[in-house]
């Protein structure tokens, strides 16, 4: 695997979880408007959309970001495997870590 299909994976994953966490913040709005309208007095077919239209959105956006973390965590299963495979890991392994602390 390249490096380059491991940052595509990588962006797929963050593009997807960002879309998620709006249509989540979305839907947290809209709940709160209505726990308010509901606590005005207001019928709460007054505030458009609702949060049940919110979630049929929500549902496939969650599935659009499991599959790609599924994809990325094939990723970096495969990586991992190929630095298995490396005679010299501990060697690897202190170049990381000595990058890690400077």
């Amino acid at each position: 695997m390249t490096d380059r299909e491991i940052f595509v994976a990588a962006l797929r994953w963050h593009r997807a979880h960002e879309a998620r966490l709006a249509i989540g913040a979305e839907k947290s709005r809209q709940q709160r408007a209505e726990r308010e309208a509901y606590q005005d007095g207001r019928p709460s077919w007054s505030i458009n959309p609702s949060s049940n239209e919110i979630s049929l959105r929500l549902t496939p956006a969650k599935r659009v970001e499991l599959a790609a973390l599924r994809e990325l965590a094939r990723a970096c299963a495969q990586v991992r495997g190929e630095l298995r495979q490396a005679d010299d890991a501990a060697e690897i392994l202190d170049v990381d870590v000595k990058l890690l602390t400077c």
